[in-house]
């Protein structure tokens, strides 16, 4: 498969230009690290990194975001004390890290989460994914589930297709086929946003900015998220928690709801972020449900 890459230099310059602006702007201090592995590179920003007594959380973004998106708003800080924080530059998506895409239908997103947990020393994690980053927790449960303690999935991709509403699927392919100021605004307030949470001022400004710059920079090569066969979760038996939008139209909380009962091993936890989109991992109150879940003994 075809590497993904920014366009020229300066839209590689652009992008670690947007990324210093929200680490400036975190609550949240963070180091960047690279880590080497057989799939290339990975770009890995850490928080608490020296403090190894304290339980690793690693964070996989959405497709088409890079892990800042996540310190957008301050949404980690229930994480601010008590644990290691690790977020990953998914390879193949915006961000730091190469360009390199493993195949989706295969473990070798699994055994690239692998290999950095085994470079950092890593036994055990939490894991917490947003949309697509949460298929990538399935693919590394199939290669290493004694990898993952406990995981959060926030409008998880790779359960259930994805919404074929006009809603969605004008909103998104309007960013493909167009990439301006107009379908960029439409999309956050269609999709990302939902009914009750939304941004303001400097952080809706980063979003757009983000989403704006990646769509016109970044030429994205990477296979679509897809819903996984049952014998796919076949080791997903440890605890995990779903947290959908409630106006998500991507993957909606009634069909997660009907799906994870029949693939999951053992149900999940489900808890609807009300009035949420697509967009929830820049939610503050899904990182709380996040940090409450892990922190629970069993």
């Amino acid at each position: 498969m075809k590497n993904s890459y920014y366009k020229t230099i300066n839209d590689q310059e652009w992008i670690k230009d947007w990324s210093k602006h929200v680490l400036e702007k975190s609550q949240l201090s963070f180091d960047g690290i690279q880590v080497k592995t057989s799939y290339g590179k990975t770009h890995i920003y850490t928080h608490n990194f020296g403090k190894t007594e304290l339980p690793a959380v690693f964070i996989l973004p959405g497709m088409l975001t890079s892990s800042l998106y996540w310190a957008i708003n301050n949404s980690l800080l229930p994480f601010q004390n008590n644990y290691r924080l690790f977020l990953i530059d998914t390879i193949g998506q915006p961000g730091l890290s190469e360009g390199t895409n493993p195949n989706v239908k295969t473990n070798e997103y699994g055994k690239w989460l692998n290999e950095i947990t085994d470079e950092l020393n890593i036994k055990s994690a939490y894991w917490i994914g947003a949309s697509f980053g949460c298929q990538l927790i399935v693919k590394l449960s199939q290669v290493a589930p004694a990898k993952i303690n406990k995981t959060v999935f926030i409008c998880p991709g790779g359960i259930v297709q994805i919404g074929m509403s006009w809603k969605n699927l004008s909103a998104n392919m309007g960013l493909i086929w167009f990439k301006n100021t107009y379908v960029v605004q439409r999309f956050i307030r269609k999709v990302v946003y939902g009914n009750t949470f939304a941004l303001y001022g400097n952080e809706h400004e980063l979003l757009y900015e983000a989403i704006l710059g990646n769509v016109q920079r970044f030429k994205m090569n990477t296979g679509y998220p897809y819903p996984m066969k049952k014998t796919e979760f076949t080791n997903m038996t440890m605890p995990v928690l779903v947290l959908p939008g409630e106006n998500d139209p991507m993957f909606s909380p009634q069909r997660l709801s009907n799906r994870i009962k029949d693939v999951f091993p053992k149900e999940p936890l489900m808890e609807i972020l009300p009035g949420h989109g697509h967009g929830s991992e820049l939610s503050p109150l899904a990182l709380v449900k996040a940090e409450s879940f892990i922190s629970k003994q069993g």
